[in-house]
């Protein structure tokens, strides 16, 4: 209708391949109707979520009006009063983050960690131990890009691709999916993928390729995982307004390449998100 809307059905199917519910999540007055729609249409329940409203949890009160100027997906957490560990590879990316949040009373540590890094990730997961306790909830999220004909691409291109976009969420499944079946009260994993992991972006050879794995990975492992009760969600954006397009600057020196292959123009334009809005999307994949 008038919603103004473009979805793609696809949260988390059960053990035996069935869609039992949609989740909707976003603080767009406009979800209910949304869900009204996409319920009629699929034909299985839609339930729609706020990670934005206000939440008293032991007196702490956060301002939704704050939360959603703040890094996303950690002010939406913040917001449901859960404490967040926050990685970067970026001091500067973390201190600014560390600024934000100091508006509010929210409980957050700030880690910078190399995903590709197989004993950060380790170290990471120690300090947030020590930080908060048991970890309920990992979003395994780094991502960087190159873009060129398949090829044009150099070894460079792929190590460095991969080791973050695959490799990275590797390393954080690795990292913390033992610990939460040790504490046995349950969990979830939240692994980017995007929607060059649902169709081939010509160009985008290796992001593709990287993508396309994580998919199948998150797909696996939401069978594997369900009898420990750890859910598993794979995300796939389409164009987002993120620093990705950038991403070059945290390029290793040993990954560099004479001609820079990670200047791409993804997620841009009027038809690209903010990140604090990617919320109010969902894609259901059948």
């Amino acid at each position: 209708g008038n919603i103004g809307y473009t979805i793609t059905l696809a949260p988390a199917t059960s053990v035996d391949g069935n869609i039992g519910r949609v989740y909707l999540a976003g603080g767009s007055a406009k979800l209910p109707t949304l869900a009204r729609v996409v319920e009629n249409r699929v034909g299985i329940p839609v339930e729609v979520i706020d990670p934005f409203r206000r939440v008293d949890t032991d007196s702490r009160s956060f301002d939704p009006d704050t939360l959603r100027s703040m890094a996303p997906m950690a002010g939406s957490f913040s917001a449901a009063g859960m404490k967040v560990a926050i990685t970067d590879i970026e001091q500067a990316a973390l201190d600014q983050v560390q600024e934000e949040f100091a508006r509010s009373n929210a409980e957050v540590i700030n880690l910078k960690v190399d995903v590709t890094d197989r004993d950060a990730m380790e170290q990471a997961a120690q300090e947030t131990e020590a930080a908060f306790g048991k970890v309920h909830v990992v979003c395994n999220n780094a991502g960087v890009a190159v873009s060129g004909r398949a090829d044009l691409m150099d070894y460079k291109d792929w190590d460095w691709v991969m080791g973050v976009n695959l490799d990275g969420v590797i390393n954080g499944v690795q990292a913390f999916v033992n610990r939460i079946k040790a504490h046995g009260e349950g969990g979830h994993f939240v692994n980017t993928a995007s929607m060059a992991g649902q169709m081939p972006i010509p160009g985008g050879s290796i992001y593709t390729t990287s993508k396309y794995a994580v998919v199948g990975m998150s797909e696996v492992m939401r069978t594997d995982l369900a009898r420990f009760n750890i859910g598993v969600s794979v995300l796939c954006p389409g164009g987002v307004t993120t620093n990705v397009a950038n991403s070059g600057r945290n390029r290793p020196a040993q990954l560099q390449r004479e001609i820079d292959t990670a200047k791409l123009k993804l997620g841009r334009g009027k038809s690209a998100l903010d990140e604090s809005v990617m919320a109010d999307r969902a894609i259901l994949k059948r």
